[in-house]
C-alpha cells in the first residue's frame, strides 16, 4: 500500500526501492504489486499516468487527506465523483478499484457505513480497507453478493446461454432484457463468487 501517489514518478520510485528488495530476498523481479493511495487533487489529474505504472495492482481515494487538499467535508456527496473517476481509470487500465464514498474516519457508526459500501459496490468498487475491526464485517457483507444475488446471476447466464442456441442474441428473464453485457455481469459475479456448480 503506497499512500500520496501524486504522480506516476512516486511509483518509480517505489518500483526501484521494491526491486532492490526482490533482488536481496531472490524474489521474481516485479512480484511485488502496490496499491496506490490517491490523496490530493495532483494526485486525481494525473490519474490516467498512474494507471500505466507496471507495478500498480489497484487504487484508493484517501478520503480524510482527499478531502483536507480539496477543503471540502469528506461525505457521500463529496467524494462521490472522486471516488467514481478512480474507479473509472482503474478499469480502464485493468487495475482493481478499492474504496467507498465517505469517511473512513468515523468507524462507531456501521449503519452509514453499510450504505455507502452498498454504494462503492454499485459504482464498481472490489472492496475497501479498514481502521478497525468492527469494519471487517460490514465490508465483507457488502462487498459480496447475497445468495438470491448468486442465483439470479446464474439464471440470467443460463437463460441466456439458451438464447444463444436458439440463434437470439436477447432473451426475455423475468420481465428483463438480458443480452450480451447483462449476461458478462452476471457471468463475472459467478467467477468472482459462485461455486463450480453454479458456474
Amino acid at each position: 500500500m503506497a499512500p500520496k501517489i501524486g504522480s506516476c514518478a512516486d511509483l518509480q520510485r517505489l518500483a526501484a526501492v521494491a526491486a532492490t528488495m526482490e533482488t536481496r530476498a531472490e524474489l521474481p523481479i516485479g512480484g511485488i504489486g502496490v496499491i496506490g493511495q490517491i490523496e490530493d487533487l495532483d494526485g486525481l489529474a494525473a490519474l490516467d499516468e498512474i494507471c500505466r505504472s507496471p507495478r500498480l495492482i489497484g487504487l484508493s481515494l484517501g478520503s480524510e487527506d482527499f478531502s483536507r487538499a480539496a477543503r471540502m467535508r469528506p461525505t457521500v456527496q463529496t467524494l462521490y465523483h472522486p471516488n467514481q473517476l478512480v474507479a473509472f481509470a482503474c478499469r480502464r487500465y485493468g487495475l482493481t478499484p478499492f474504496g467507498f464514498p465517505g469517511s473512513i474516519a468515523d468507524y462507531s457508526d456501521l449503519d452509514s457505513m453499510s450504505v455507502m459500501v452498498a454504494l462503492a459496490a454499485d459504482l464498481g468498487f472490489a472492496g475497501a480497507f479498514c481502521i478497525h475491526p468492527k469494519q471487517v464485517a460490514v465490508l465483507n457483507r457488502g462487498f459480496s453478493p447475497r445468495p438470491e444475488a448468486l442465483a439470479d446471476a446464474a439464471r440470467i447466464v443460463a437463460a441466456y446461454e439458451q438464447g444463444l442456441v436458439q440463434g437470439r442474441g436477447a432473451v426475455q428473464l423475468e420481465g428483463r432484457m438480458i443480452d450480451a453485457p447483462v449476461a458478462a455481469r452476471a457471468r463475472a459475479i459467478l467467477q468472482c463468487f459462485g461455486t463450480s456448480e453454479t458456474i
